[in-house]
């Protein structure tokens, strides 16, 4: 089971503060993806270090007893040996030989014995994969740890993207706000004298610029069509624009008019 990577990858530099939430609502997402891979694998890992653990100790017991067996079977051959050399060339030499070879094949049944309950069991290559197994949820634990970060970094880097965004649309909104109040101050007296001499046509301008807090907050923000088939419905904001251009057209048409005439 291969251990997540957390791989750099380069991105452009963004223009604007939209072009930046992009690059940082993509790279978000995909860091989260690996880090959803790199938590599923180190969960799976563990699930499979206990399957082995348990079974590594199921055979504990009896592989403890038969390593002190060989141990006590490997210590009287050693004994044995000992004796061996020092009653070569004596009358007791033979007694220890014969000795000696009783000791060496106890010794050699207990190996067998502990060949044969290996391979029953699986102990040694069962203890290999338990090793092999901590030290990959060791690696896995470090990249969810570092996708972890990684992801908190981000997180906090996509609320100063959309801070940052709003802050630039907010910006836009006031200036041109600003250039309106500049029109005001230009235009306002010969626009007021359209309450007299034009009523309809000032109640109208009234009427699209005016605008509540409702009014503007539906056309900041999308909703759920009636239908339910358009998640993020911009009707409001739609139709205002439209009869905006629809007035925009009947200026043009009038001032055309004129100057024909």
């Amino acid at each position: 089971m291969s251990t997540t990577q957390i791989k750099a990858k380069p991105t452009a530099q963004p223009v604007n503060a939209r072009e930046h939430l992009v690059q940082v609502v993509q790279e978000l997402a995909a860091t989260r993806k690996l880090l959803d891979q790199a938590e599923n694998e180190h969960q799976a890992t563990g699930e499979e270090l206990a399957v082995l653990l348990a079974r590594g100790k199921s055979s504990e017991k009896e592989s403890f007893d038969l390593q002190a067996k060989r141990a006590e079977a490997k210590r009287i051959v050693e004994s044995a040996q000992r004796d061996v050399a020092r009653t070569l060339g004596k009358a007791s030499e033979e007694v220890y030989v014969n000795k000696l070879a009783e000791a060496e094949a106890k010794l050699a049944e207990v190996v067998a014995k502990i060949g044969e309950f290996d391979q029953r069991t699986q102990r040694t290559a069962t203890l290999t994969s338990i090793a092999e197994l901590r030290k990959q949820r060791e690696l896995s634990e470090q990249s969810v740890v570092e996708l972890q970060k990684r992801v908190r970094s981000l997180s906090s880097t996509h609320e100063e993207a959309i801070l940052a965004l709003s802050n630039e649309g907010m910006k836009a909104l006031l200036e041109c706000f600003q250039d309106m109040l500049a029109i005001c101050e230009l235009h306002g007296p010969l626009i007021a004298e359209l309450r007299n001499t034009e009523p309809v046509m000032y109640n109208m301008l009234l009427d699209l610029l005016n605008m509540t807090g409702d009014d503007w907050f539906l056309m900041f923000q999308g909703f759920p069509s009636s239908d339910g088939k358009i998640d993020a419905y911009r009707g409001p904001l739609y139709e205002r624009q439209a009869a905006v251009k629809e007035q925009l057209r009947k200026l043009s048409a009038q001032s055309s008019n004129g100057a024909k005439g």
